[in-house]
């Protein structure tokens, strides 16, 4: 069975037996990507299916899973293992000390969270405000759009560089909602 994997920018492409199981295929993705968990791993066919989570279903098949010779899944991280990898297995800040860094981001002049942070659609060229592994907002431009996935990707240019992220981890700019309103 001929299969695409998309993971970011990252293309994988596949021959393998019908047989083989998401957790196979899960560990083998995630020694390629240099990815730290292959079990948080999850799949999703292009066409709109719900994600397959490696770690709800690690028995299943690529065959009893619905995929067919020739399909594009679109690989993910679930959130809760990339935010572990990225602080390095920590636990997630507690209160107190999430409400000191944003003090400290608005005292720096760096934009708050905003209220509206995923609710949002963007468009290519919209100026947005992107929320980094350690919950600062930067600013960012949408370059580039992809609607055919839930939730939505897009590419960012942020600080001269390209990255893609969800539609979770972009709001809009408060000075662009109010010029709109």
């Amino acid at each position: 069975m001929k299969v695409t994997v998309l993971y970011g920018k990252r293309v994988a492409r596949l021959e393998l037996p019908s047989s083989t199981s998401l957790t196979e295929l899960a560990e083998g993705l995630a020694e390629r990507f240099s990815l730290p968990d292959p079990a948080a791993l999850k799949f999703k066919l292009q066409e709109g299916q719900p994600s397959l989570r490696v770690r709800d279903y690690p028995e299943a098949t690529l065959e009893s899973a619905g995929f067919t010779s020739g399909c594009k899944l679109r690989m993910s991280v679930s959130k809760h293992a990339a935010a572990a990898a990225a602080d390095g297995g920590q636990h997630e800040q507690p209160a107190a000390a999430a409400a000191q860094q944003q003090k400290q981001q608005q005292q720096q002049g760096a934009p708050a969270a905003p209220a509206t942070a995923g609710d949002a659609k963007f468009i290519k060229g919209q100026q947005v405000l992107y929320r980094t592994r350690e919950g600062t907002w930067q600013e960012a431009k949408v370059v580039d759009v992809d609607y055919s996935i839930l939730p939505f990707s897009y590419g960012i240019e942020i600080d001269g560089h390209y990255r893609e992220t969800e539609a979770t981890r972009l709001a809009p700019l408060p000075e662009a909602e109010a010029a709109a309103a």
